[in-house]
């Protein structure tokens, strides 16, 4: 079974492939910044580079788009899962992890919001 495939299983709302320049950043202070990979209703998943600092406890997300295009700032978030992903050229020294991350309760703006960027943002259905 893939990492993916157990993703997938654990969620109960669907997800959906963000096209790429869409980033997340935990909050505050975070040194997790990555590419978002899919979003759903309840949470998203996104890509970063490890630099071996410890979890920060952070509690909020920001979303944004390259170029100025989207921002949604701290939305609350719990975090799901944080695996390493197998890399694809052995001898990179790069290591990538995948962090799920769960949505708080939103405010009414975020919430449009946020279904305003699956509008604009999503390709098709992870």
């Amino acid at each position: 079974m893939t990492i993916l495939n157990e993703f997938v299983e654990r969620r109960r709302l669907k997800r959906f492939i963000v096209r790429d320049g869409a980033f997340a950043v935990l909050m505050p202070g975070s040194n997790k910044l990555g590419q978002i990979l899919d979003l759903g209703k309840g949470g998203l998943s996104f890509l970063y580079i490890d630099t071996g600092q410890a979890a920060d406890g952070s509690t909020a997300l920001d979303i944004y788009v390259t170029g100025n295009e989207f921002y949604l700032s701290k939305i609350p978030v719990h975090v799901i899962s944080d695996v390493r992903v197998p890399n694809k050229i052995p001898v990179n020294p790069i290591v990538m992890r995948r962090q799920g991350i769960q949505f708080g309760e939103l405010t009414p703006e975020q919430a449009f919001s946020l279904e305003s960027f699956m509008q604009q943002y999503a390709t098709g259905e992870a």
